[in-house]
């Protein structure tokens, strides 16, 4: 009895579902590759305009503008060119890069709030985080509070680092506090005495700013917000006789007020 003939296995199987499913794939790299090709050529995904939310230096904007126009919006690589703009700029603690399309590139950046000047040779102003920002003439200059007793124990201060001594950061967290309640803090004072002039770190670490011609007000290390709700009140309720108050202490439960005739009494 004769053999039957093997039929060969999968013959169909590969006509009907492989090669489709090949011409599909194909077929869709195609039309990826022309898609890809469409938006990375075509004029009208060139960069006509370039702007700038938050950054205050349209100079360097400018020079951005020059340099992007007429490049293709897709083949920018907005993280590095975020990152760039960050180095330029130290006092940016975030600047993201954003496509709008088809021809606008939108840089927004978030700068950091200088709090307090620290003097170390030149003056530097440093915000709430540590960070020195740039130079300054003077803490006159910018009307923000001068720390003391902390430049010495300092290294070489660089614009763009972070500084982590603990009691450089104490001073930092009060000079926050102060910059967030403004002139509310201190509007009970005669006028022209309004403003805090400098915080002291002092040995052991110890706490105080200065307000106007030196009145003293002493406070903890930490809890800065709780201690400064009391000063507004305590101002108010000395009137006229804030002249000869010395010293304000904010550290016992009981703020104490010091007066000039006393002696300045720690």
């Amino acid at each position: 009895m004769a053999r039957q003939k093997k039929r060969p296995r999968g013959g169909p199987v590969f006509l009907l579902i492989v090669l489709p499913l090949l011409a599909l794939a194909l077929s869709g790299f195609a039309i990826y590759k022309g898609i890809h090709y469409y938006l990375t050529s075509s004029d009208y995904f060139r960069v006509r305009e370039v702007t700038a939310l938050g950054v205050a230096d349209y100079r360097y904007v400018q020079m951005i503008r020059d340099e992007l126009t007429g490049a293709n919006i897709f083949k920018v690589d907005v993280v590095k060119l975020a990152e760039r703009i960050r180095r330029k700029f130290p006092t940016f603690y975030e600047v993201r890069v954003r496509r709008i399309l088809p021809s606008e590139l939108r840089i927004v950046a978030e700068e950091r709030v200088p709090v307090a000047v620290v003097k170390k040779g030149r003056s530097y102003l440093f915000d709430a985080d540590g960070v020195a920002l740039s130079v300054v003439a003077s803490a006159e200059a910018v009307r923000l509070p001068l720390v003391e007793g902390v430049a010495g124990r300092l290294p070489r201060i660089r614009s763009g680092f972070r500084y982590g001594h603990p009691e450089l950061r104490k001073a930092l967290d009060l000079a926050g506090a102060l910059e967030r309640r403004g002139d509310d803090l201190t509007r009970h004072m005669p006028p022209g005495q309004q403003r805090v002039r400098k915080i002291v770190v002092g040995s052991g670490g110890k706490l105080s700013f200065f307000v106007g011609d030196g009145l003293e007000v002493k406070v903890r290390d930490r809890g800065f917000d709780g201690q400064l709700d009391l000063l507004p009140a305590i101002l108010k309720n000395l009137g006229p006789d804030i002249g000869a108050v010395a010293y304000l202490d904010l550290r016992p439960r009981e703020p104490v007020v010091g007066m000039r005739s006393e002696g300045r009494r720690r």
